[in-house]
Parts: structure tokens; C-alpha cells; sequence
């Protein structure tokens, strides 16, 4: 199977009528209580409309109570693959990636601080739509997300695409 998936890619690239790699930045809500920033960076090929854009976006959360008892912090670094359609100024798509969580916790006991730290790998799968401006060598954008499977997370993108 992976080798038919990389065959497939590799027939896409060597097909692609642009290319190009873009940076971007968000707002991330991950509960109601933690929500963070995000960066990230793509690389778009494309065949007319149809754009595969393979994705890496790292995002963090944290959470104090008013106490001071609970700290609570988020850490993801995703990575996606996404595939769009753009249509003039407006564009759909969707995607799935590896999501790599890593999650520490700090509860204060009796003046003692306690620690604990994990982590885990989710595959997870996002559909998004945006807004884009395509000029001669760069397009800015925004975009809205959602990313599901387990837990739901909504995203604000906004970003610049560089074409070549």
C-alpha cells in the first residue's frame, strides 16, 4: 500500500502546473477552557484547481485555574495531508494528518507541586474553507477548520501562499 501511495505521488509531482509553499498563523480552540496559537507552513502542487498541499503545524494551549492549583498545558505538531479545491477567490478541502499530543500537568498539593507529563499520536482528519487572493506571485488568505476524531478543534488560519 505505501508503495502505491508514494507511486501516485510521485506520478502528481511530476505532473504539477504550479507549485508553491506557504506560511501561516492562527487561533487554535481546543475545549472552552484552552484555546492557543498556531504556526504552520505548506507546500501546494497543483493541477488546475485541484491542489495537494502536504502540511506541518504546531499549536499550544495553556490553562491556568484561578487558584493557581492547576496548570494545565497543550503541545501539538501535526502533520497533514490536505487536498483542496480552488474556485476564483474561494476554496474548500480536506485532509487527514498525524497529530502528536503532548500534555503536561502541574497540581500544587499542600504547598507541593506535582507534576506528570504524557503524550500520544492521533490520526485525525480536518475539513476547511477559506478565502484567498490570488495575485501574480503571492496569495494571502484566511481560512476556518475543523479538525475531528476524538476531540474537536477549531481553527483561524490566515497566511500568504508563494507561488513558483
Amino acid at each position: 500500500m505505501k508503495k502505491i501511495l508514494l507511486a501516485v505521488c510521485l506520478i502528481f509531482i511530476g505532473s504539477v502546473s504550479f507549485a508553491g509553499i506557504g506560511v501561516k498563523g492562527g487561533y487554535v480552540v481546543f475545549d472552552k477552557d484552552y484555546s492557543g496559537f498556531a504556526l504552520g507552513a505548506d507546500y501546494q502542487m497543483g493541477l488546475g484547481p485541484i491542489v495537494l498541499a502536504p502540511e506541518i503545524l504546531y499549536w499550544s494551549a495553556n490553562y491556568k485555574d484561578n487558584n493557581s492549583v492547576m496548570e494545565l498545558s497543550v503541545q501539538d505538531l501535526v502533520f497533514n495531508l490536505n487536498g483542496k479545491l480552488s474556485l476564483g477567490i474561494f476554496y474548500g478541502g480536506a485532509g487527514f494528518g498525524i497529530n502528536m499530543f503532548k500534555i503536561k500537568t502541574k497540581i500544587t498539593f499542600l504547598g507541593t507541586p506535582i507534576e506528570s507529563t504524557a503524550s500520544t499520536n492521533k490520526l485525525r482528519f480536518n475539513v476547511f474553507g477559506g478565502f484567498q487572493i490570488p495575485l501574480p506571485m503571492v496569495t494571502p488568505f484566511v481560512e476556518l477548520r475543523v479538525v475531528t476524531l476524538g476531540e474537536t478543534q477549531f481553527m483561524a488560519l490566515g497566511g500568504v501562499n508563494l507561488g513558483f
